[in-house]
Protein backbone atom coordinates (compact mmCIF):
# COMPACT_ATOMS: atom_id res chain seq x y z
CA UNK A 1 0.00 0.00 0.00
CA UNK A 2 2.89 2.53 1.03
CA UNK A 3 0.88 4.34 3.22
CA UNK A 4 -2.22 6.34 4.22
CA UNK A 5 -2.96 10.43 4.03
CA UNK A 6 -3.77 11.95 6.83
CA UNK A 7 -5.35 15.42 7.79
CA UNK A 8 -3.92 16.50 11.14
CA UNK A 9 -6.24 17.47 14.24
CA UNK A 10 -5.66 21.14 13.43
CA UNK A 11 -6.50 21.02 9.78
CA UNK A 12 -3.83 22.56 8.84
CA UNK A 13 -1.22 19.84 7.48
CA UNK A 14 -2.11 16.53 4.94
CA UNK A 15 0.63 13.92 5.79
CA UNK A 16 1.34 11.24 3.60
CA UNK A 17 2.02 8.85 6.68
CA UNK A 18 4.13 5.72 6.71
CA UNK A 19 4.85 5.46 10.23
CA UNK A 20 2.04 5.74 12.62
CA UNK A 21 2.84 5.69 16.18
CA UNK A 22 2.02 7.29 20.03
CA UNK A 23 3.92 9.07 22.46
CA UNK A 24 2.69 8.85 26.03
CA UNK A 25 3.98 12.24 28.08
CA UNK A 26 1.26 10.99 31.06
CA UNK A 27 -1.06 14.12 31.19
CA UNK A 28 -1.31 14.17 27.35
CA UNK A 29 -0.45 11.44 24.45
CA UNK A 30 0.68 12.59 21.19
CA UNK A 31 -0.45 10.61 17.69
CA UNK A 32 2.14 11.03 15.20
CA UNK A 33 2.95 10.72 11.84
CA UNK A 34 6.49 9.96 9.97
CA UNK A 35 7.68 12.29 13.44
CA UNK A 36 4.55 14.92 12.64
CA UNK A 37 2.31 15.73 15.35
CA UNK A 38 -1.45 14.83 13.94
CA UNK A 39 -3.17 14.96 17.40
CA UNK A 40 -2.92 15.34 20.97
CA UNK A 41 -5.53 13.57 23.37
CA UNK A 42 -5.74 13.56 27.07
CA UNK A 43 -5.51 9.73 27.25
CA UNK A 44 -3.19 6.69 25.62
CA UNK A 45 -6.72 4.93 25.71
CA UNK A 46 -8.09 7.41 23.39
CA UNK A 47 -5.18 7.17 21.48
CA UNK A 48 -5.44 3.47 21.29
CA UNK A 49 -8.88 3.70 19.77
CA UNK A 50 -8.06 6.18 16.69
CA UNK A 51 -5.08 4.14 15.69
CA UNK A 52 -7.54 1.29 15.82
CA UNK A 53 -9.54 4.12 13.84
CA UNK A 54 -7.02 4.05 11.50
CA UNK A 55 -5.95 0.36 10.80
CA UNK A 56 -9.82 0.29 9.84
CA UNK A 57 -9.35 2.52 7.29
CA UNK A 58 -6.08 0.66 5.64
CA UNK A 59 -7.41 -2.95 6.09
CA UNK A 60 -10.53 -2.02 3.77
CA UNK A 61 -8.45 -0.03 1.61
CA UNK A 62 -6.87 -3.21 0.96
CA UNK A 63 -9.45 -5.60 0.99
CA UNK A 64 -10.85 -2.63 -1.48
CA UNK A 65 -8.03 -3.45 -3.94
CA UNK A 66 -7.65 -6.53 -3.90
CA UNK A 67 -11.32 -7.12 -4.94
CA UNK A 68 -11.10 -4.43 -7.56
CA UNK A 69 -7.96 -6.22 -8.80
CA UNK A 70 -9.67 -9.70 -9.02
CA UNK A 71 -12.89 -8.05 -11.17
CA UNK A 72 -10.82 -6.15 -13.09
CA UNK A 73 -10.80 -7.69 -16.41
CA UNK A 74 -6.92 -6.04 -17.71
CA UNK A 75 -5.53 -6.60 -14.30
CA UNK A 76 -5.11 -3.00 -13.72
CA UNK A 77 -6.56 -0.34 -10.73
CA UNK A 78 -6.36 3.40 -10.26
CA UNK A 79 -4.19 4.09 -7.26
CA UNK A 80 -6.23 5.68 -4.82
CA UNK A 81 -4.65 6.04 -0.99
CA UNK A 82 -6.88 6.58 1.86
CA UNK A 83 -7.26 9.29 3.91
CA UNK A 84 -7.90 9.41 7.40
CA UNK A 85 -9.11 12.92 9.44
CA UNK A 86 -8.16 13.15 12.81
CA UNK A 87 -11.63 13.68 14.91
CA UNK A 88 -10.89 16.77 17.61
CA UNK A 89 -11.64 14.72 20.93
Amino acid sequence: MGGIWIRSQDKKRLIFATNIYIDDYGSFVLIKANSHIIGEYSTKERALQLLDEIQAVIVDYINTISYNITQASNGQFDRIYPIYVMPAE
